[in-house]
């Protein structure tokens, strides 16, 4: 399910490996616009690509799906900024 981002894509090097949209909505069972919502509401980390898709880093999600709460105070702290 992760996303085979080239290794020389800048956002893999700094933060890979990631989901894809697919994958997560997959994984999560919600539809892409669900994931899109959480993305705009920063309830996920997201990062959209050059081409206009979104990849979601993997190591922001417990085993169980949920985003590390505390991630969740960082990113909103950060996309204030």
């Amino acid at each position: 399910m992760t996303s085979a981002l080239p290794t020389s894509h800048i956002y893999d090097q700094l933060v890979g490996p990631f989901y894809d949209t697919a994958g997560l909505t997959q994984w999560w069972g919600l539809s892409r616009q669900a994931i899109a919502k959480a993305a705009a509401a920063g309830t996920v980390i997201a990062c959209q690509l050059d081409g206009g898709g979104w990849v979601y880093p993997t190591w922001q999600f417990t085993e169980s799906g949920t985003v590390h709460p505390d991630l969740l105070t960082l990113w909103s702290t950060l996309r204030v900024r």
